[in-house]
């Protein structure tokens, strides 16, 4: 499915675009919420991440709502009322334009972390944004973005090295409305390590939830 997603999603999406309307639903629904990029109808659409299967390789999440409420503040401080006129235009475009690097980079994704997704997806996490790639001393890496369905404001990012060397560790990160609150590595090295790491997550979440809010 990449080798045809890379050749041709340049100009695949060429005759739709990132709207106004797509972005205002992606702020209604709230946490959750994304805008993907269909293969199959070549469009783009706003949905919730709960509809987009992450072992589904023709719908691919290309902004979120956690996207949304990082940058709006950004624009907003830059053009004040015309903020909107300018964030939906540069979503649109970077969507369009970074849409073959972020399919090379997810290309590479293995098996183990879209199996993480699932099992943090069944423990109420909701994919919240796009999937962000980073290099370190030649060592990849991704990072995915969670809200926690009970607790919106509670946000978790996961940091997965592509490749599982002796001693490589993913790193989990819990945010109470953008702020750090707790976090910690762990090997997440095949499919069996999935479910333990994803459920340690979810009764961290909670711990904290009611060690603050007692």
């Amino acid at each position: 499915m990449y080798d045809y997603m890379k050749a041709y999603a340049g100009d695949w999406f060429a005759y739709t675009q990132v709207t106004d309307r797509m972005v205002r639903t992606l702020e209604k629904i709230g946490p959750g919420g994304v805008i993907i990029a269909d293969a199959l109808d070549r469009e783009f659409r706003t949905v919730h991440s709960r509809r987009v299967d992450p072992a589904d390789r023709t719908r691919f999440i290309v902004y979120g709502h956690g996207d949304l409420v990082r940058e709006l503040p950004l624009f907003t401080e830059e053009f004040a009322d015309q903020a909107w006129e300018y964030l939906v235009p540069a979503i649109d475009e970077t969507s369009r334009d970074c849409l073959d690097e972020w399919l090379h980079q997810a290309a590479y994704i293995h098996r183990t972390a879209v199996r993480l997704r699932q099992e943090m997806n069944a423990r109420g996490f909701d994919l919240n944004g796009r999937t962000r790639y980073s290099t370190v001393a030649q060592r990849r890496a991704f990072t995915d973005h969670y809200a926690d369905r009970a607790h919106p404001r509670l946000t978790v990012t996961v940091k997965v090295p592509y490749a599982h060397p002796r001693g490589a560790l993913s790193l989990v990160r819990v945010y109470d409305q953008g702020h750090h609150a707790t976090g910690w590595p762990r090997h997440i090295s095949n499919p069996l390590m999935t479910e333990p790491a994803a459920h340690q997550v979810r009764e961290a979440v909670d711990t904290y939830q009611r060690r603050t809010r007692a």
